[in-house]
């Protein structure tokens, strides 16, 4: 992560008392530096931050380490060379890391000394006055013989084997300390130039002065020679020993620099150990001595692994020099580590300090633009990523496109299809790339129901990759285009992903029309493949069961006539096959019309117009037995039949035949039936006449057909519609038809926690052929007006299914107005009474609730209640109560599970 730029290599002369070859300074590729890299952090050159000088072989190494900031390391670099004697100038440029300058002097004197500060180097020496060599040097025959001038001559010259010679010839000679010193050093500089390590060895043994503290340089020429001899111990004992002799701080900091970028990590550390822990520094030294411990740690930390937890250590450890050194490069490198370690607000921070410190880093500002955009502020990020990539961070551009790509992704998940495509549109401009890109275009079709355009992209989606959310999106698109035929022939020959899509989808529309079963059946066809897991989840809601309840209903009236009270009792069960259903139910019903007062006209008339039914009871039991069989799907049907004992009827058998269409908005319904009008003693199961009891009448039925219809209109309206005709036939009774209409108009509320909940206007109108509503032989003794009709507002809802209980309802209030013709009854001998017509309107409401309730694994318990009060038609009040056993346990129910209205709670034979 950490980027160092291009080094400088610097050929300095190595000793201020010879004349210096050519030197120069260039930028080297970045493979050498690189390499130099290799070695731990070398020293300071001051006054020029950012710039150090290292060692290399026979070359100083200046190099610029400004992290990821090319112009600053070459604007500091050159302020290092104008340190020179001359100026060096660009000669070439080439791209990537590698730029270069360079300078060529020509051979200058030895006493001129260099203009750069290197901490370590010998401090450029006064010369000694060289004496005139008046004559040619002297033979090895005259050795002897020779003079102090022509020793320093030689000593001048390098030639250390003629100055042997001369000392040799004449043993008791005594030469000058610093002539000694001098051929010494010669000595030393001349081993350690030419290269050969038992040389080395032997010079380290026999002139150990020669290699010591006061002079860095040679200790670390000699310890590269003895490393690169495969003898790194031998190295490390010859810093050990300097470093022990060494008194002077600066020194040995200075030893200490070469030792660490030439040695081995614990090498270097064990002698930066020592140091600390025995070592007494001034307040220079210290200063230098903890600027190497940092640059170490640095140079490590820019070496580890950004996301383990090393490198976690290593900048807590350094991150307090970072700070007091306001190091900006150091701080933008702690912002990617933490960034790994996926700790994005420390993070933000460190880049926050980088940029604070250098405003110009690019990379840092890129950085800070990254964790806004990690933390979702998308409209700080590509602010900040825009500035990044005008100062020039390569990455910056890239993160706008990815930011145009969350803009995109938010304004599909807000439902603003539109704008997400302008968005894509614009993440493409920013270079992003458009094929992963291509299934949110795909969504952003089919939000905008752009269903054509939605289904081929998806489709191509699919056949490239054949994930389960191109499937998703092809199957949903073809659906919605009512593409039943084509989708049929492209699924997977009955296995795949697309098939596998298509149930998933298919039990997730038929879930939301309330199909569970086809739901689950389809569920189950997924065999716990991957597309199940987006699949409706319903648990056992298949499961067979048996179950038993009670029920009441009182109705207010004339006592003997219209008075109506039952109470009933019932044991059923249920199996569930697939989409296919078997409901069986056994109830036994009580009704009780309570006692008619004298003269109530019940039944035939007597002689002088009178009645027998005076003070009569009417009250019945009846035993029913009941089925239902259906199958749930797109195109449902159920078929019913009954059959009823008890009363003064014979056997009465009722049945019913039911097709349901879903459509694309709604549904459609036919239905034919033949029930019982269960609205009195007389109209459910007759009566005997008072005054011939062996003459029966009454026992009326509904034979009809009926249509029903529901649409969704668009903007959470809807239409339902109902119509039905019935010709009603009893014993005895006088045949009557009826027709019935209701249309209603529902907005849905959308309020939480609920499937639906629909406010809206109603209308229902009907009308009777003939009035039937009284009890005299040949009357049905049913509310049958010449014409009804209700007008008011209505609220229906259903609380989301898949919890521990859930209820239903519905509730209407209005305005109600009826018509009920006059009635002449005659009897066989003429006998004439008359039944005045009525009129009725005012208030009217109903409402009705339903709810079922999980109370254990494997039992449900389900509860219904209802009133109404319409002017002409009484009051009415009724309720029920069902416990369930379930052999399959269950943890929520559905709304299956509830009963469809209050009478209907222990009954199966309904409309």
């Amino acid at each position: 992560m950490r980027r160092w730029l291009t080094g400088l290599m610097l050929g300095l002369a190595c000793h201020a008392g010879v004349a210096a070859e050519s030197y120069h300074i260039e930028f080297a590729h970045a493979a050498t530096v690189q390499h130099l890299l290799t070695l731990a952090p070398p020293q300071r050159l001051h006054g020029i931050p950012g710039v150090h000088i290292e060692r290399h072989g026979q070359e100083y190494v200046l190099r610029s380490g400004e992290l990821g900031r090319r112009d600053v390391a070459e604007s500091m670099a050159r302020r290092a060379a104008g340190r020179l004697p001359s100026t060096p100038r660009v000669v070439s440029a080439s791209g990537g890391q590698s730029t270069v300058l360079s300078m060529r002097n020509t051979a200058q004197s030895a006493l001129l000394p260099l203009q750069v500060p290197i901490e370590g180097a010998a401090p450029a020496r006064p010369a000694a006055a060289v004496p005139p060599a008046a004559a040619p040097a002297p033979s090895p025959a005259a050795a002897a013989g020779v003079d102090e001038a022509t020793l320093w001559h030689w000593l001048a010259a390098r030639k250390l084997h003629e100055y042997d010679r001369a000392l040799f010839a004449d043993p008791d000679r005594r030469i000058p300390p610093r002539m000694a010193a001098l051929r010494d050093d010669l000595e030393a500089e001349a081993v350690l130039a030419g290269g050969e390590v038992n040389a080395v060895r032997t010079l380290l043994r026999e002139r150990p002065a020669t290699v010591s503290c006061r002079r860095p340089d040679r200790v670390e020429r000699a310890a590269t020679l003895l490393d690169a001899a495969a003898d790194p111990d031998a190295a490390l004992a010859l810093y050990r020993r300097v470093l022990v002799a060494c008194r002077s701080p600066r020194k040995r900091i200075d030893n200490l620099y070469l030792a660490s970028a030439l040695l081995d990590h614990d090498s270097a550390e064990t002698l930066i150990a020592a140091e600390a822990a025995g070592g007494r520094r001034d307040a220079a030294s210290e200063e230098r001595f903890q600027t190497l411990r940092h640059q170490r740690g640095m140079d490590r930390l820019s070496r580890l692994d950004p996301a383990s937890p090393e490198a976690a250590a290593a900048l807590e450890a350094e991150s307090a020099a970072i700070v007091r050194r306001r190091e900006a490069d150091g701080a933008d490198l702690g912002g990617w580590i933490r960034y790994q370690q996926g700790d994005i607000a420390s993070a933000q921070r460190w880049f926050a300090r980088a940029v604070d410190w250098r405003p110009e880093l690019a990379d840092a500002r890129y950085g800070l633009a990254l964790m806004a955009f990690k933390l979702g502020r998308l409209d700080e990020a590509d602010r900040l990523a825009e500035v990044a990539a005008k100062e020039g961070a390569p990455a910056a551009k890239s993160l706008r496109a990815d930011i145009a790509v969350q803009r995109a992704v938010a304004a599909n998940r807000a439902g603003q299809f539109a704008l997400s495509q302008q968005w894509l549109d614009e993440s493409e401009n920013l270079g992003a790339d458009p094929h992963p890109m291509r299934a949110l275009r795909a969504w952003n079709r089919y939000g905008l129901h752009d269903f054509a355009a939605a289904a081929p992209l998806f489709g191509a989606l699919y056949r490239d990759s054949g994930d389960l959310d191109s499937a998703r999106g092809y199957v949903l698109s073809s659906l919605a285009l009512e593409r039943w035929d084509a989708l049929q022939r492209e699924l997977d020959g009955g296995s795949g992903t697309l098939t596998d899509e298509y149930h998933a989808r298919e039990s997730e529309r038929l879930a939301g029309r309330e199909l569970y079963l086809a739901a689950q059946a389809r569920v189950a066809a997924l065999d716990g493949r991957p597309a199940q897991a987006d699949a409706p989840v319903m648990g056992a809601i298949a499961s067979p069961s048996v179950n038993g309840g009670l029920a009441f209903s009182s109705q207010s009236g004339d006592d003997g006539t219209s008075r109506l009270t039952t109470r009933s009792q019932a044991l059923g069960a249920e199996y569930i096959a697939g989409p296919r259903y078997l409901d069986v139910q056994y109830r036994t019903v009580w009704l009780d019309a309570g006692t008619a007062p004298a003269q109530a006209a019940i039944g035939s008339m007597l002689a002088g117009g009178r009645f027998a039914g005076t003070g009569s009871a009417t009250s019945a039991e009846l035993q029913q037995v009941a089925a239902r069989w259906g199958e749930e799907g797109w195109l449902g049907w159920e078929l019913g039949v009954a059959a009823t004992q008890g009363g003064d009827a014979a056997t009465g058998f009722e049945g019913m035949a039911r097709l349901r269409q879903q459509t694309g908005n709604g549904y459609w319904e036919l239905q034919a039936s033949r029930r019982a009008v269960e609205e009195s003693v007389l109209s459910w199961r007759g009566l005997s006449d008072p005054a011939n009891p062996a003459a029966h009448w009454g026992a009326v039925t509904r034979n009809g057909v009926g249509v029903r219809l529901f649409d969704a209109l668009g903007g959470n309206w809807g239409m339902s519609l109902a119509a039905s005709q019935e010709l009603l036939m009893g014993d005895n009774v006088a045949n009557n038809q009826a027709w019935h209409l209701a249309l209603g108009l529902g907005h849905d509320l959308k309020p939480a926690g609920y499937r639906y909940a629909t406010l809206g206007p109603q209308l229902s109108v009907e009308g009777y052929r003939y009035n039937q509503s009284h009890y005299t032989w040949g009357q049905g003794g049913y509310y049958s007006p010449q014409s009804h009709v209700f007008v008011g507002g209505g609220l229906q809802w259903l609380s989301v299914d898949g919890r521990r209980w859930q209820w239903r309802g519905s509730l209407a209030a209005g305005y109600s107005q009826d018509r009920q013709a006059a009635v002449l009854y005659r009897d066989a001998s003429s006998q004439t009474l008359s039944f005045a017509g009525s009129s009725h309107y005012g208030p009217a409401a109903n409402v009705q609730l339903s709810a079922a309730m999980q109370l254990a694994a494997h039992w449900q318990l389900s509860a219904t209640a209802a009133a109404s009060a319409s002017p002409g038609n009484s009051r009415q009040w009724q309720g029920s109560l069902n416990l369930r056993y379930l052999f399959d346990a269950r943890s929520a129910v559905f709304s299956r599970d509830l009963p469809a209205d209050a009478g209907s709670a222990t009954s199966v034979a309904v409309y």
